[in-house]
């Protein structure tokens, strides 16, 4: 989900909180918004790293709240 209000920055709606679902069918969020795609591609892999045996299911995405359900992590 992308509010199409937000700056554009390198055709990435900025600032955004990243979002993955796992092979366990749990979606992580952060807790933070973040401003590029490098920075979010840095918070999958930390996050994927501190839960073992999970991995990323289907491509990340972005959103600009975090929805009830979601893991918000860390």
């Amino acid at each position: 989900m992308v509010n199409t209000e937000k700056d554009i920055v390198d055709g990435y709606p900025v600032p955004s909180y990243q979002v993955y679902k796992d092979n366990t069918d749990l979606i992580y969020c952060s807790s933070m918004k973040f401003t590029n795609y490098e920075e979010g591609a840095e918070w999958i892999k930390a996050c994927i790293k501190s839960h073992i045996g999970e991995r990323c299911v289907g491509n990340p995405w972005i959103s600009d709240k975090q929805e009830k359900g979601w893991i918000v992590w860390p």
